[in-house]
């Protein structure tokens, strides 16, 4: 576990991303170090040009391998599996040997949640095992995100924001890459004795978020959604007016995602448990919510799966959504849509960054070295 927390400085080149990232960095001591080294290695794997681009390679030739390989066809239904995002993801994708969109819970304000500051949400998790950092230097040159000097983070402009809250945004055109494993967790005994923290489940450093074999580097689509936010809200959920409120935004939450799907062509998903974490929605409130959006639109998906990670006994979440929406039967099309070229698949891996970013974002000659 030390190796997180002793590493030797970084080669020297230019970078848009670790500089900013660096100044961020968590005192030497902080028990979320060792996920800003973690986030360190990955940003630096997807800058480095042919590291990036031998990801994009084998995360083709796995899809192109895994489509041949497959007898299976769309199953129809919605499942809810206890599989954390990556695991779903990858198994969807060796089973069917096709992209699939999946749900990133985001933050509309700021872009990866608190991803540089050793945040371990879902939005973060994904930020932490991807190329989607490649996403803030195309959003910077598009003009929709922006770095946030006061604040040490990227921020979307109001537009995006909007976006991201009210319509979700999905990125067809690049497809992004995972390569690193999971937030492993293990009972808090492993770590200490501390009996108030009994029944927890802690992130294991050594074994969190290593590189994936080549043969099981995946390709996804990212789907940003912000979840209803509820903090400026007065909740009584005892009270009827306010019940028929909140079911009625959620409602037009769940219609306002799925209709997303719809209109990029979208026909299976890999979906999440969004609102019920931080924002502590009811969980059988979303899914109840989802089950009446999906029923209106059975015929237009053929796989949706909804992981929700069990840690510990804690299967609150799991356990609803299960029991409402698992089984739900789906009436779409009965295959995958075609693979796109390698041509078009490798446009993810295309350079994202310019002359411009760098020189806005670099704060001396030396790129910064948190590890030293």
């Amino acid at each position: 576990m030390m190796k997180f927390f002793f590493r030797t400085s970084p080669p020297r080149n230019k970078s848009s991303l670790l500089n900013p990232l660096a100044k961020t960095q968590p005192n030497f001591l902080s028990p979320s170090r060792w996920r800003f080294n973690k986030q360190w290695d990955t940003v630096e794997i997807i800058e480095d040009t042919e590291k990036r681009e031998a990801l994009f390679g084998h995360a083709y030739d796995n899809l192109v391998r895994w489509r041949e390989e497959s007898t299976e066809t769309p199953p129809q239904t919605i499942q809810v599996l206890p599989e954390d995002w990556g695991i779903a993801t990858f198994n969807a994708t060796r089973k069917y040997g096709s992209i699939f969109p999946v749900l990133n819970m985001a933050s509309a304000t700021y872009v990866g949640g608190a991803w540089h500051q050793g945040g371990s949400a879902q939005e973060e998790n994904m930020f932490m095992r991807t190329t989607l950092p490649l996403e803030i230097l195309r959003g910077m040159q598009k003009g929709y995100i922006y770095y946030n000097e006061s604040e040490k983070a990227f921020m979307y402009n109001e537009e995006m924001n909007k976006r991201v809250d009210f319509e979700g945004y999905l990125n067809t055109r690049y497809p992004h890459v995972c390569f690193k494993s999971p937030d492993i967790r293990l009972p808090n005994d492993t770590f200490t004795e501390d009996p108030s923290r009994k029944g927890e489940y802690i992130s294991d450093p050594g074994s969190s978020f290593e590189p994936l074999l080549k043969e099981h580097v995946f390709p996804f689509h990212d789907f940003r959604f912000a979840a209803l936010d509820l903090s400026r809200r007065k909740c009584d959920w005892s009270d009827e007016s306010f019940l028929k409120q909140y079911r009625g935004d959620l409602r037009q939450q769940t219609d306002a995602l799925l209709d997303k799907l719809i209109k990029e062509g979208e026909t299976s998903a890999i979906l999440g448990g969004i609102g019920t974490g931080a924002y502590r929605h009811p969980a059988k409130e979303v899914a109840e919510s989802f089950r009446q959006s999906f029923e209106e639109r059975a015929d237009m998906f053929n796989e949706i799966v909804f992981p929700l990670p069990i840690f510990g006994r804690d299967s609150t979440n799991h356990d609803a959504f299960k029991s409402i929406l698992d089984g739900v039967k789906l009436h779409g099309p009965k295959s995958f849509p075609e693979l796109p070229t390698r041509e078009e698949f490798m446009a993810g891996a295309e350079n994202p960054f310019v002359a411009e970013v760098e020189q806005a974002k670099e704060t001396s000659e030396e790129k910064p070295s948190p590890r030293s």
